[in-house]
């Protein structure tokens, strides 16, 4: 899970729009990402857009979420 929040950051990544990626396991073994979508100073956090992608995936049961974020030094 924490390589997929990874991925989906480094895949997103921009200094000041999206600086954390997260990721939820479900109860169907499937996982489900997101990043934070920073818009005029402020947004949303990353683990309710992976929550919220699962939700509309028709998941019903969240095992376990993890959220990692962008060091200055990468």
């Amino acid at each position: 899970m924490i390589s997929a929040a990874t991925d989906v950051l480094q895949k997103n990544y921009h200094p000041v729009k999206h600086t954390v990626g997260a990721a939820v396991r479900c109860g169907s073994g499937r996982v489900y990402t997101g990043v934070n979508p920073e818009a005029c100073g402020y947004g949303c956090c990353a683990e309710p857009i992976a929550i919220g992608t699962a939700l509309t995936n028709g998941e019903q049961e969240i095992m376990s979420i993890v959220a990692v974020c962008k060091r200055e030094d990468e």
